[in-house]
Parts: structure tokens; C-alpha cells; sequence
């Protein structure tokens, strides 16, 4: 099931997902942006045109005053879509480490896609220590304090307030609830990507990321960012 396993070594990885969802959508597309959020992300607001008929959904009411989309879902994405709408590609930023139920997520983006459309994401990766020093941090709940203590007053927050359970951001995995699902997936691409990850600790800490990410420099797929392609067969509706 996972077709292609790639490193890139490029640490702008916003602009990489950005060039990559350029290069599949177009203007006559319909596309579905999974937790769009109060606005689209400053690296996708250049290919803003090519992203067709926009509709974005996500629990939070600000999706509903979100400017760059056609459409404004405010609700569950699990729980949406069950008048027959289709898309002919989907995205998510930073949203599916979030996502508590990837059986239930992958059942309802395999409905909602045509078929050949393709899912992207962009996720931190499960095999890097952020996401397991994110998980101690939030079994500790600890995440809502040391989130303010990183801002010191400016609402400027480096840390979401939003729990993470990073079920969704490991290929391998979803390749197995594909299967177990028998979904009507061709493929599953992943593309990993370093990144810097110095701004969640404190400036007694900066040095330790860097650290980290040195010594992992031999161990395969442990950078920190993870793109997913995911392609819908064609052969099925």
C-alpha cells in the first residue's frame, strides 16, 4: 500500500505542501480544507486560485468568518458530508495529529473524495521526540500552563491548545487501517522533512532541539515534519 518513502532536505516545508498541492488541484477543482481554521495558511494563500471551490470545516466557529473560502462548515468532519458531496482533493495542515478516531476519519475521507482525488496532510512526525515529549507534556496536563508560560503575556502561543494524539501522522499505521477498513485506496506517499523546533522550549533549553535532531541524523524517517499522499482509486465510486 505505501507506493513511495521519501526524504526531502528542505526545512521550508510550508512551501513544499504548498507547491505540492499546487501542482494537483486547479481552478475547477472542488476542494475540502480539513480544519480550515479563521484563515488559510500564509504558504497557501498564494495558490489560493488554484484551489477551486474552497469549502473548509472545522469545530470552531471562526471557520465561519474564514475569507479565503466559498464554503463554511462549522462541525465534525466524521460527522459531516452525508448528502453525497464529493471533492476532488482534500487537505489538512496541521490537523491530523489531532484527529482522536483515524478509522472514522479515513472511513468518511474515502467517501467524500472522487474517485482519483488525492488527500494531503501535513503533520509532525510520530517516530521524532516532539511528539513524545508533546504526549508526556499532555498526560502531565501540563500543555495549557507551560502554552501560557511560553507566551509570557503576548498571545503570541507556539503551543495549540488543542489535545494531540498523533494517531494519524505514521504511514505505516494508516497503511494497516486501510487495509483492515478495505478502503478504495491506491496509495500512500510519504515525504519526510527536517525542521527547526527550537520555539517550544524555554532559552535555557534553545540548544537541545538541535541536540536531538544531530543525533538522530542516521536513524531513517526521524525528521521532524511528515507529508502524506493519499490517492483515492479510480476504479471505484
Amino acid at each position: 500500500m505505501i507506493t513511495s518513502v521519501c526524504l526531502l532536505n528542505n526545512s521550508n516545508y510550508p512551501k513544499v505542501f504548498a507547491d505540492m498541492l499546487g501542482s494537483i488541484a486547479s481552478d475547477r477543482d472542488d476542494v475540502c480544507e480539513i480544519g480550515a481554521g479563521p484563515g488559510l495558511h500564509e504558504s497557501l494563500q498564494p495558490i489560493r486560485d488554484k484551489l477551486g471551490n474552497l469549502t473548509g470545516i472545522d469545530l470552531s466557529p471562526s471557520v465561519l468568518s474564514n475569507p479565503w473560502l466559498n464554503h463554511s462548515i462549522q462541525g465534525d468532519f466524521e460527522m459531516a458530508f452525508n448528502n453525497g458531496e464529493k471533492f476532488n482533493h482534500a487537505f489538512a495542515f496541521n490537523v491530523v495529529e489531532h484527529i482522536e478516531n483515524p478509522n472514522k476519519f479515513l472511513v468518511k475521507l474515502s467517501e467524500i473524495l472522487h474517485p482519483g482525488g488525492t488527500f494531503l496532510a501535513l503533520t509532525p512526525n510520530v517516530r521524532h521526540p516532539f511528539c513524545q515529549i508533546s504526549r508526556i507534556v499532555e498526560g502531565l496536563k501540563l500543555k495549557h500552563f507551560y502554552r501560557n508560560w511560553l507566551s509570557r503575556g503576548t498571545k503570541e502561543f507556539s503551543v495549540n491548545d488543542y489535545p494531540a494524539y498523533y494517531r494519524l501522522n505514521d504511514p505505516y499505521h494508516i497503511s494497516r487501517l486501510v487495509k483492515e477498513n478495505k478502503l478504495p485506496i491506491d496509495s500512500i506517499e510519504a515525504f519526510y522533512l527536517p525542521a527547526g523546533w527550537n520555539g517550544y522550549f524555554p532559552f535555557f533549553l534553545k540548544k537541545l532541539p538541535d541536540i536531538i535532531d544531530f543525533a538522530l541524523k542516521s536513524i531513517p524517517r526521524s525528521e521532524l515534519i511528515l507529508i502524506l499522499k493519499i490517492v483515492k482509486s479510480k476504479s471505484l465510486d
